[in-house]
């Protein structure tokens, strides 16, 4: 029964899709919406969880993901030009080349959005190979095509760490159930407040999912978590539901004063944008010889040169090293023709320019003693806007 009720679901479409508001308490703007999938009410599969269930029992699992994805998109009310459409997905549909080539594409041409308004979001509990062979080869390449990524339902388990360390991603969501009660709990403030530092030291911003009330939503705030989403703001509906402005009035209330602060454009600690030095750039597709002509003429005190894909840094060069490699036998007539981003170093640091000097140079230093002295790439809303030297980051630190 269950499985012609499945089969009756992905043939005749029968979805329907919530959404639930994420919102910046600090700018008092909605980022975007998570959208939820519903099967026919009635239904045995009217949850998600039976839904996916059945899907994966059935070993229909990547047929199902892709429909969800595909209805989610069209049927979605208008979103503006700066908000988000977060989307739970599996990586294994991510992993498709159909999907990742052609059908991602041909569902936003239909609904008359870009990647940029498109958030993937997964969890380390679906991953399908090793989190380096997920990382390499899947995440930064949807990443170069605009599209953003999200690590889902952090907060419970190693599996968590190991992701937040091992895959580029542009938002942390922390789980309901790592943020219940947490205003009672120190032990998980100070965890959340670790998890706050990674995502800094990633270039990515970190939220908080499932606050139901004040106390919840003010223990968060004063961690530096700004964006949130729950029942505090608003349940999942049809439509984008309305924020109440009653919502944001206690919200700033609570908001403490290192938020308030960047509110007003009033940074009280010296930050990595008071220091930030502009520096050269090139696309992936420049060939190793042209990136060595650069360091040669161009500018001969050049360190470092920044990978960049539109605004989005995803990669570094630094002068020595690429030296070393076309000095090393076979060098020259390996690589001097390839494009760089063969060479360039993806692993390179990346912080957003809002981390503290002090806490950007503890991150720094405690690089291997290979990539240790290498230029921290710094962004802003994950858009790259120069860098800065360990030495420049270190004096710094130091005359404050």
């Amino acid at each position: 029964m269950i499985n012609r009720e499945l089969d009756h679901i992905i043939k005749h479409r029968t979805l329907t899709f919530v959404y639930q508001p994420i919102v910046n308490v600090r700018t008092q703007t909605t980022l975007g919406y998570e959208v939820l999938v519903r099967g026919p009410v009635g239904s045995n599969l009217s949850d998600p969880i039976a839904l996916f269930a059945e899907g994966k029992r059935l070993d229909r699992l990547i047929e199902l993901d892709q429909l969800c994805f595909e209805l989610a998109v069209i049927n979605c009310p208008e979103l503006s030009a700066d908000q988000k459409l977060f989307i739970n997905i599996y990586p294994q549909t991510l992993s498709q080349d159909l999907f990742q080539k052609v059908l991602v594409k041909a569902v936003l041409d239909k609904a008359n959005l870009q990647s940029t308004h498109i958030v993937f979001e997964i969890t380390h509990r679906n991953y399908i190979s090793s989190f380096k062979d997920f990382d390499t080869m899947l995440l930064i390449e949807y990443r170069k095509n605009g599209y953003t990524i999200a690590l889902d339902r952090i907060g419970s388990g190693f599996g968590d760490l190991e992701s937040l360390f091992s895959l580029h991603y542009d938002y942390i969501k922390l789980d309901r159930e790592f943020i219940f009660q947490i205003n009672k709990d120190s032990k998980k403030l100070k965890m959340l407040e670790a998890i706050v530092n990674v995502s800094h030291s990633k270039g990515a911003i970190a939220m908080a999912v499932g606050i139901e009330n004040e106390e919840e939503l003010a223990a968060v705030l004063s961690t530096g978590i700004a964006v949130v989403q729950g029942f505090i703001i608003a349940i999942p509906a049809y439509l984008f539901p309305s924020i109440p402005a009653e919502f944001y009035k206690k919200a700033g209330k609570l908001l403490p004063e290192k938020l308030i602060s960047h509110t007003n454009d009033k940074i009280q600690k010296p930050v990595l944008y008071d220091i930030v030095q502009k520096v050269q750039t090139v696309d992936p597709s420049h060939l190793v010889c042209e990136v060595e002509e650069l360091f040669n003429s161009v500018d001969m005190t050049l360190r470092g040169i920044v990978v960049v894909d539109g605004d989005k840094p995803i990669g570094l060069v630094m002068k020595e090293k690429i030296y070393f490699t076309l000095g090393s036998t076979f060098g020259i007539a390996l690589y001097r023709k390839r494009p760089i981003k063969d060479l360039m170093d993806q692993t390179a640091l990346i912080l957003d320019c809002n981390v503290d000097l002090a806490t950007a140079a503890d991150i720094a230093m405690s690089r291997d003693r290979y990539s240790i002295y290498d230029l921290i790439i710094v962004t802003k809303d994950a858009q790259f806007i120069g860098v800065v030297s360990i030495m420049n980051l270190v004096l710094s630190v130091i005359n404050e």
